[in-house]
């Protein structure tokens, strides 16, 4: 602390108090501006997290959706063989004996 209070005064001396008021205050600026900026870029690198973290969002979503729908095609497919199948033994069994009832 006293360092600091020595530096002071040997600049007080020979620069004068105006100049170093002067100097402070710049200094305060210029680490305001430091401070303003990187804070802009923190919320830019936050932005830009979120936009990916919502894209990837859309992307599963989309591939949850595709996979649903290819489900949906399969089960929808078994069913049809499953009738086929169905309907192909019955026209076996009438062929093999048309007058025959159930």
């Amino acid at each position: 602390m006293r360092t600091a209070l020595k530096k002071l005064q040997e600049m007080i001396k020979k620069h004068g108090v105006g100049m170093v008021i002067v100097a402070a205050t710049l200094d305060g600026y210029r680490r305001q501006l430091l401070k303003e900026k990187s804070k802009n870029q923190l919320d830019q690198i936050e932005a830009e997290k979120n936009k990916l973290a919502e894209d990837g969002k859309a992307a599963y979503t989309q591939r949850v959706s595709e996979m649903a729908e290819n489900s949906k095609n399969k089960a929808t497919m078994a069913k049809f063989k499953e009738a086929a199948d169905e309907l192909k033994k019955e026209a076996e069994g009438y062929s093999q004996n048309p007058f025959s009832k159930k």
